[in-house]
């Protein structure tokens, strides 16, 4: 899915950047990381540097159709957690597939 948001945001600069009477000042950027990269954006001082005073966002979605899209006014997808995955095993090999390990899982 990043390929194509980032396919879609190229293109789309490309696009604007063909038009001679386009009225106005854009500043297209990739957001570093997935949810919560928007902070690094805001705390490296892009906003500022680049005088961005509205920002508009965009996700890939596999749900929707070729040509279709959704909006929001307000956030969406947006949610970051942590959870951590303890696995336990006696090990195993691939040259040993008879005797393999089976491991567990536990809750921390």
């Amino acid at each position: 899915m990043h390929a194509a948001t980032t396919v879609t945001l190229l293109g789309t600069a490309k696009h604007l950047s063909l038009i001679q009477d386009f009225k106005g000042r854009l500043a297209f950027t990739f957001q570093p990381a997935e949810e919560g990269g928007d902070q690094v954006v805001v705390e490296e001082g892009l906003m500022e540097r680049f005088s961005i005073s509205k920002v508009l966002v965009m996700h890939s979605l596999s749900g929707l159709s070729t040509g279709q899209f959704a909006i929001r006014h307000s956030a969406i997808m947006a949610a970051t957690l942590e959870f951590i995955i303890m696995i336990t095993s006696t090990g195993g090999h691939a040259a040993a597939l008879t005797q393999p390990a089976i491991p567990s899982s536990s809750d921390r």
